[in-house]
């Protein structure tokens, strides 16, 4: 079992300005959705790949990046988008092997990834080609941590 952590070293900076986090982001993102290799239990990983006429990037990536305020308009945010490089390794690398951090659990009929040593959470919906990258996310309160351990004890995979 492996439980030496090396990614959290690819967090984007949050002293990049707004735009700069957008793009070096949405540069991993697309990293992300064009790698071929990328699966979870043998199945291809899908993204939403529709564009946002707005922003002209795919909505799977404005769902990660945002967070809806209180009048449900979605906004860019910094600590949501310094963790996007983190996806594709733990979905390459340490969902593919005994690492001691990630908890793999079902939640109704999602699947969820979660990072403890990074506290990430990445969230997955089976469809009938593989497995739809719904959204991914830094869990920051303790109670939501406390219930995402508690389905991962309960419900773990």
């Amino acid at each position: 079992m492996i439980n030496s952590c090396t990614y959290e070293d690819l967090l984007l900076d949050s002293n990049d300005d707004m735009n700069e986090l957008i793009a070096k982001s949405y540069a991993s993102f697309c990293d992300c959705m064009n790698s071929e290799e990328l699966s979870f239990m043998n199945q291809k990983i899908l993204y939403k790949k529709e564009k946002d006429l707005q922003y002209m990037k795919e909505f799977g990536y404005l769902h990660i990046a945002s967070m809806e305020n209180e009048m449900k308009i979605r906004i860019f945010d910094k600590n949501r988008m310094m963790y996007i490089p983190l996806i594709k390794n733990i979905l390459a690398d340490c969902s593919k092997k005994s690492c001691s951090n990630i908890a793999i659990y079902k939640d109704n009929k999602d699947i969820c990834i979660w990072c403890r040593k990074n506290k990430y959470l990445i969230v997955l919906s089976p469809r009938e080609k593989g497995y739809l990258l719904n959204t991914a996310y830094p869990v920051i309160y303790d109670r939501k941590i406390y219930t995402i351990e508690k389905k991962a004890n309960e419900n773990g995979l």
